[in-house]
């Protein structure tokens, strides 16, 4: 390639107006960060329960078809009813096969499912930690390919819920076997065994295990085949029950009957009325009130495992159990699992609990009060102490009733998991929210199609706001100004991120301008003034748009180093600045002197990004490629490639790759091996942005169209 090329590729990062993208995937932090590596031999998880119970009994065929399958597959799915026993299954299989591979170089690991797959893999995934959660996570996934690359590989996952396609699919890049339980019937590229009732002898053999009756009479025979319905789980609790209360066979019977139980199956033993049906074993469960709170509570955090602590500050209080004795004794009889220190509710458990009738916050002001604390404060500085509680916060946002008047709340919770880019789940707590309020309505509205915008789904979010345009009349907007306000912002913003070309730029600054009219407090003066200046910067970039830009930004940056608490919207301004000059070093004289100023303020930038972050962060990704394009003009490639190469890993890994901000990393890198003469990896950067740019924007877009002329002068100049 000549000294002089003719790749002119000049697409460094827009001004980062006001979306905070956020990264990261829930759940509570583990107590072992930090600790030493202590891998025993072949396994490669820790923490997790793997204990087989002492009363396994059976199942000897599905565990023979699940091996035999295994010689010929690579991936097995595990499928069946809820309490059928999948997970007794599984546990078996790990010992099986890890007991009869233990002179083997082979590798094994053992997943309990919690909120997505990338949290799963980093709970459980034995690797040296660094601390920092986010980075930590991206970290798990590549230790688990280096673990599957070196040797054989084997894990097991517990549980996925239904539906869970996308999460699947981050499975394909591991080499290896998997074996996943789900009630799901099938996954693409699974074998699939499915699990139906035990036998009636093995029914029987569970039972006198679990409760120490030893009897065979035709009274059993008929609880466990026309009562029961030889249901695995059922079998268990009732023994408990029956173990702690000394009941008889013939009390048992009695009982199940004077209530009716009767648990049948449909749709080829797939579906069943168990729920409707322990509905009326809970009212002979003997359970007093404390312990039915407890439980209640359980089902709305039924995704997490909560330690003691937690126990205590969540639920604790509710059912006066300072010294966890009823938590124990709700193990002992059956109701709750326990893993070492951590006890869950089983789904079947949760569900029909939920379903008993609502669950009153009345019943549950210590939960409540708790969950009401955690969503208070939501600035920079106070984030990221709620991560521990993640888990807590979006089970019960997913799962409280919405009567119980909570929807406040879960606008709260949707913002905090918004924050740590549990994007599905935010959304999942918004959709639950209702037009009672209408106020919290439409800012739920809103929040969802910023989050959209953030994932660069544009019709969505089109969508959402064309919903929010119908719903409201002029006298509301009048009445919530501040709303209106709020809602033009964000349009503007969805308007320039998905903008085809200048003239739908212009409309977003028309937008805001015209709202510069209205009465508001100076901190959203400051909002629109940054957002101002980030559209002028990325209209045609002129002396006089830049200068406009900066002078808008300074405007903004007046008005935000007054404030103490939300320092990412200084953090975004500073940015922004730094924007305005690193273009302005392409239009003016004094080239080094704004490159300077450029690197100065981005520096400024990450430094405030650090104290509210992790390093794993969107908007960490944003100022590593912005001075990655910095060090470019500078002369300074290897710096640039590093810098815009971890900006593009974070980017991947929490916007997904085929978001605008991974296109435009891409096009920058283009830059760079432009710089080093590397024609193929030009070529290749150009054609992953070319790809994303076209799925987003269209063939006639301006950014489409000057990546494809880029593109054909390369190719021109090979």
């Amino acid at each position: 390639m000549s000294e002089k090329s003719k790749v002119e590729i000049n697409l460094h990062e827009g001004g980062q107006v006001n979306v905070a993208l956020d990264s990261g995937n829930v759940n509570s932090v583990q107590n072992n960060v930090g600790r030493k590596s202590n891998i025993q031999s072949n396994i490669i998880t820790y923490g997790q329960d793997i204990t087989l119970t002492n009363n396994f009994v059976g199942r000897g065929d599905e565990i023979s078809m699940v091996l035999k399958k295994l010689e010929k597959n690579d991936r097995i799915l595990i499928s069946g009813m809820g309490g059928i026993g999948k997970t007794t299954i599984l546990k078996k299989l790990y010992h099986t096969i890890v007991e009869s591979n233990k002179n083997s170089n082979n590798k094994f690991g053992y997943f309990e499912y919690k909120l997505s797959m990338d949290d799963t893999i980093y709970n459980a995934l034995e690797f040296e930690k660094t601390g920092d959660r986010y980075l930590d996570m991206q970290k798990a996934k590549k230790a688990l390919e280096n673990y599957a690359n070196c040797s054989k590989l084997i894990i097991f996952i517990d549980n996925i819920p239904t539906e869970k396609y996308e999460e699947i699919q981050q499975l394909a890049s591991v080499k290896g076997k998997i074996i996943i339980t789900s009630r799901q019937n099938e996954y693409e590229n699974y074998e699939t065994v499915f699990i139906d009732k035990m036998s009636t002898e093995e029914c029987k053999k569970l039972f006198e295990r679990e409760s120490g009756i030893c009897t065979d009479t035709r009274d059993l025979d008929y609880i466990i085949n026309t009562l029961i319905g030889r249901h695995t789980l059922t079998v268990k609790l009732l023994a408990k029950i029956a173990k702690k209360k000394q009941w008889t066979i013939e009390v048992i019977k009695n009982k199940l009957t004077e209530i009716g139980f009767k648990i049948e199956y449909r749709d080829l033993g797939k579906t069943t009325n168990i729920l409707s049906e322990y509905k009326k074993l809970y009212s002979i469960s003997g359970l007093n009130s404390y312990e039915k709170s407890i439980l209640e509570g359980f089902s709305l955090l039924r995704e997490a495992q909560l330690y003691k602590n937690k126990y205590q500050k969540f639920l604790a209080q509710d059912a006066e159990d300072e010294e966890n004795d009823k938590l124990y004794e709700l193990y002992e009889k059956g109701w709750l699992e326990r893993n070492k220190d951590e006890f869950s509710i089983h789904p079947v458990f949760a569900e029909f609990i939920a379903e008993l009738e609502e669950i009153s916050i009345v019943r549950h002001e210590g939960l409540y009060k708790s969950i009401k604390s955690l969503c208070l404060e939501l600035d920079d500085l106070t984030m990221l102490n709620k991560q521990v509680y993640l888990t807590e916060l979006i089970s019960f946002g997913k799962n409280v009733s919405i009567k119980c008047g909570v929807e406040k709340e879960l606008y709260n919770i949707a913002f905090i998991a918004r924050y740590f880019a549990e994007y599905n789940n935010a959304i999942i707590i918004l959709q639950r929210i209702g037009k009672t309020d209408e106020e919290n309505y439409i800012k739920a509205q809103l929040l969802i199609s910023e989050i959209y915008t953030d994932l660069s789904n544009f019709e969505k979010a089109n969508e959402y706001f064309d919903r929010i345009e119908e719903i409201w009349s002029n006298e509301e907007k009048e009445q919530l100004s501040y709303l209106y306000i709020e809602y033009k912002i964000d349009y503007s913003l969805y308007l320039d991120k998905s903008a085809k070309t200048d003239l739908d730029r212009e409309n977003a600054i028309k937008e805001l301008e015209e709202l510069m009219t209205l009465e508001m407090d100076e901190l959203t003066q400051g909002r629109i003034y940054n957002c101002l200046g980030g559209f002028y910067t990325n209209l045609k970039r002129n002396v006089g748009n830049l200068n406009k830009a900066l002078e808008y930004h300074e405007k903004a940056k007046n008005i935000r180093e007054k404030s103490s608490t939300n320092i990412m919207d200084l953090a975004r301004t500073y940015n922004n600045i730094a924007n305005v000059y690193f273009y302005k070093s392409k239009n003016e004289d004094k080239e080094e002197v704004n490159l300077q100023k450029a690197e100065k303020y981005y520096i400024k930038s990450m430094d405030l990004r650090k104290k509210a972050l992790n390093n794993n962060h969107p908007d960490i990704a944003r100022v590593l490629v912005n001075l990655g394009n910095v060090y470019v003009e500078q002369g300074k490639y290897t710096d640039a490639l590093d810098f815009m190469q971890k900006g593009l890993k974070i980017r991947e890994k929490v916007l997904g790759k085929y978001s605008s901000e991974v296109g435009g990393t891409y096009a920058n890198m283009a830059r760079v091996y432009d710089k080093l003469q590397d024609k193929e990896n030009v070529l290749k950067c150009l054609k992953k942005a070319k790809e994303i740019y076209l799925l987003l924007y269209g063939e006639k877009s301006d950014k489409y169209i000057n990546l494809c002329k880029n593109y054909e002068n390369v190719i021109s100049d090979m």
